[in-house]
């Protein structure tokens, strides 16, 4: 699974320079929903609505989940080992027993812009805490450039098929490290 990982944790970082400016433009576009429409949002630390249990990722986010998860301690990495082991798992394994990501910074885009009205090709996906009384034009994120802009990320470290969160928190993590 982790044959695809770079050879050292510093050519890692390297590689994820672009992921990181995709990440900031969903940051970026959140935030100013926030600011500007956060009455209608009920985004918050704790709050787990958006953290479902069978998650899967690009490549290049999973480098990035890798990443954060190699700099935890063994202890740290204990109870999402766990989590990611119990098949019927509730949430997202990456969710620490604080119920906070314990990969936060580096989450994927999809954490990233959960909470949004994300326009997809099936039409637009909401979470069903937030909005309730109607859809702000200038909070709609197009999805569609966000998953492009990602996909040619990806492929500049080689691509490969999405990886499923709990299964880089059970096998990845320690692959990582040893580089």
């Amino acid at each position: 699974m982790t044959d695809w990982l770079p050879e050292t944790a510093a050519r890692a970082e390297e590689q994820l320079q672009r992921w990181r400016l995709v990440a900031r433009l969903a940051d970026d576009f959140f935030d100013n929903v926030a600011r500007s429409h956060g009455d209608q949002m009920a985004c918050q630390p704790g709050c787990t609505e958006c953290c479902h249990p069978a998650l899967s990722v690009v490549r290049v986010e999973a480098l990035a989940i890798l990443l954060a998860l190699s700099r935890l301690t063994d202890a740290e990495r204990a109870p999402l080992r766990a989590a990611a082991a119990d098949a019927g798992r509730a949430r997202c394994p990456l969710l620490g027993p604080d119920l906070r990501c314990a990969v936060y910074p580096l989450r994927p885009l999809i954490c990233r812009t959960h909470g949004l009205p994300v326009l997809q090709d099936e039409g637009v996906s909401l979470c069903s805490l937030n909005f309730a009384d109607g859809i702000p034009e200038d909070a709609v994120l197009d999805g569609t450039v966000l998953a492009a802009q990602l996909g040619v990320v990806d492929a500049m470290i080689g691509g490969g098929p999405r990886v499923l969160i709990a299964e880089l928190v059970l096998e990845g993590a320690a692959a990582l490290a040893r580089r």
